[in-house]
């Protein structure tokens, strides 16, 4: 128990030492100064973040309107184009990498090829 009055001998001599220096926060600058300061630093940062999104909105737009206009180009492209027209057969005729299996579908297409549709 000797060493609780010790304690408080030592807490008084703590609070006469830290009364002596007074606190301030950073180097003199009060507290509504210094959130000023921050207020200040955010709005900047604000309106910076603001400034590149309205350039990239900007240069999304600048984008789009040349997509288009390289649509429209192609779209001019094709009517200027004549259609090519294939002639139609009456069937597709099926193709297979075995030549024997080649020869069997011609001899079989070319049976129903031959046909004549019978009238009624």
């Amino acid at each position: 128990m000797t060493r609780g009055n010790q304690r408080n001998i030592d807490r008084q001599r703590n609070l006469k030492r830290n009364s002596k220096k007074k606190k301030t926060n950073d180097n003199g600058v009060s507290l509504s100064n210094q959130r000023e300061k921050q207020a200040e630093i955010m709005r900047k940062k604000q309106q910076e973040s603001l400034a590149k999104k309205e350039q990239e909105k900007g240069q999304e737009k600048e984008q789009e309107k040349e997509q288009e206009q390289e649509q429209e180009k192609e779209k001019e492209k094709e009517k200027e184009k004549p259609k090519q027209t294939k002639p139609k057969s009456k069937q597709q005729k099926p193709k297979s990498k075995n030549p024997k299996q080649n020869q069997a579908l011609k001899a079989t297409f070319a049976f129903f090829d031959n046909q004549k549709p019978k009238k009624k």
